[in-house]
């Protein structure tokens, strides 16, 4: 059996994860910060990159290697979560980026729709759907601690939902695609809370990382799903 070494750096800092099969890696815990930027800072700019992406082309759904890039710059690249069901993704960066991979998150804006929220209610909006989580996160093999899976939230951001976010957009039985006329358009404060993977910059190498989660203790059972998401990433 191959020896597993695990160090841990009080702190807030990177805890790192090896073996002697496969490629080192380090995890950001929750209270930690990466770039001058806080981790739930983070949290808010993939929720604006999530935003950001048309329903068309969208990595999220009918998922392909070639999706991975998609508006991705600087270094740190996000990766889009899966709502429901099994599936797996390739997905190559570029060597030194750090990524962050959601596990399940829900975000709200205050647009108005279909009534103006106060901060208290726009929080729990975005918390609501991810009450009752389990998740369970295998890097390379190796189990996440639950410590590193602790539930987060961004600040309060001004989040832009430009006009052809995919957020505007449905898609109905038959493949057509339609636009939401009470969704308006422009920027508004916003909160996002879930559970995240954030992994340091990434040396060359393959990272295998499956998540699964599931919401069945959740109260709603509109909110109530399970899924397993695997990324083969690759840097290079």
């Amino acid at each position: 059996m191959a020896n597993i070494i695990l160090i841990i750096f009080v702190g807030g800092a990177p805890i790192l994860f090896a073996n002697a099969q496969t490629t080192p890696f380090k995890l950001l815990s929750p209270d930690s910060s990466i770039f001058n930027t806080s981790y739930s800072d983070w949290v808010a700019k993939w929720w604006q990159w999530n935003v950001n992406i048309p329903l068309e082309g969208h990595p999220r759904d009918n998922y392909s290697p070639e999706k991975c890039s998609i508006n991705q710059n600087g270094s740190v690249w996000f990766l889009p979560d899966i709502l429901a069901g099994e599936e797996q993704r390739s997905c190559t960066i570029p060597n030194g980026t750090a990524v962050l991979i959601p596990i399940i998150t829900g975000g709200c804006w205050n647009d108005g729709n279909p009534q103006f929220m106060n901060d208290e209610q726009l929080k729990n909006c975005a918390m609501e759907g991810n009450d009752g989580t389990y998740a369970a996160v295998t890097i390379n093999g190796i189990n996440i601690e639950d410590s590193l899976l602790e539930r987060i939230q961004s600040p309060y951001f001004n989040l832009t939902i430009p006009k052809d976010s995919w957020t505007r957009y449905n898609e109905d039985t038959s493949g057509r695609i339609f636009e939401c006329s009470i969704c308006p358009v422009g920027t508004f404060r916003s909160i996002a809370d879930g559970y995240f993977i954030f992994l340091e910059p990434l040396v060359n190498g393959e990272y295998d990382i499956k998540i699964t989660h599931d919401t069945l203790a959740n109260s709603n059972p509109e909110y109530r799903h399970a899924a397993s998401l695997t990324y083969h990433l690759t840097a290079n």
